[in-house]
């Protein structure tokens, strides 16, 4: 009778094992298969009511209602995740006007995702994306796109650029792999291209400027593959290092009054690669200052 007691107890101790182990791998198994898209936290910004969040395919998520606020770099929600991201979208109910450094060196962004209609500015926006290849399309009313694509060295054509733009400083800076089906568009009102072009080297099409630029600075640095030189508008104050190592060849035409020092003019067309003929103002009052300013032998 002992025995036979014993004996109960021994398999209902057994029984009891094997419950808890296989209620123990059930448990496990419920946990390894919980949907962990829908238990990506998200993050509300500030006091906005809009929300953001990274899912696991690496899109960024604005949710919510409200007006999503401006950041610099340093300030961005996301910026110690800011490689994981491959994708962007926005609610409806969500308005972002200021994009600055959104993406500022997302390396994982191969396409550019589309761009919010209400931006108002795309400073950094994709600046250090070395692995961008498409552009997006810039919407009507953004103002500026300065430094948008710093940096995006795989970038392969070029954006269009509405004509809303007014500032497109270092705009297109050492994108030296962008291709563009025609002369980039500079729009009437824009006053800042300092640097805009800076070692586009694969760029054909030279620009037209327009009378409404005063800064030319490093605008058409290393531009090797241009053969047609702009003409400066009379606006512009300032064009140092403008043509360094381009290779154009025509008239010049400097409409501009600005004429810096023989040092400052000197670089503005050091190792330049072509045959130029001089056409200043139709009064000639810069001409021959130029001339004297320049290396003998550039002209």
């Amino acid at each position: 009778m002992k025995q036979a007691v014993c004996l109960q107890k021994n398999i209902t101790l057994k029984f009891m094992k094997y419950l808890i182990l296989a209620l123990t791998m059930l448990l496990l198994i419920r946990v390894n298969t919980i949907d962990t898209h829908a238990q990506t936290p998200t993050s509300q910004i500030g006091t906005s009511g809009v929300y953001w969040e990274i899912d696991e395919a690496g899109t960024l998520k604005l949710t919510g209602s409200g007006t999503c606020p401006g950041f610099d770099y340093s300030t961005l929600p996301w910026c110690s995740v800011m490689g994981t991201i491959t994708g962007f979208t926005v609610e409806p109910t969500v308005a972002v006007p200021n994009m600055e450094h959104f993406f500022e060196g997302a390396n994982g962004l191969v396409n550019a995702p589309v761009i919010p209609n209400g931006v108002v500015t795309m400073a950094y926006t994709f600046a250090g994306c070395e692995n961008l290849q498409t552009p997006p399309v810039i919407p009507s009313g953004v103002v500026s796109i300065n430094n948008a694509f710093l940096g995006c060295h795989s970038l392969k054509t070029a954006p269009i650029v509405p004509d809303t733009v007014q500032d497109m400083s270092c705009a297109f800076y050492e994108c030296w792999g962008m291709y563009s089906d025609g002369p980039i568009n500079i729009p009437y009102g824009c006053t800042d291209i300092g640097a805009a072009f800076y070692y586009c080297e694969k760029l054909v099409d030279t620009p037209l400027v327009p009378a409404t630029v005063t800064n030319m600075d490093y605008t058409f640095y290393e531009c090797r593959g241009m053969r047609v030189p702009p003409i400066i508008p009379a606006a512009v104050t300032t064009f140092e290092y403008c043509f360094y190592n381009t290779y154009f060849n025509g008239d010049m035409i400097i409409l501009s009054n600005y004429c810096g020092s023989a040092y400052d003019m000197n670089n503005t067309f050091q190792y330049f690669r072509g045959h130029l003929n001089l056409v200043a103002k139709p009064d000639g009052s810069n001409y021959e200052y130029l001339r004297t300013v320049v290396s003998a032998g550039r002209w």
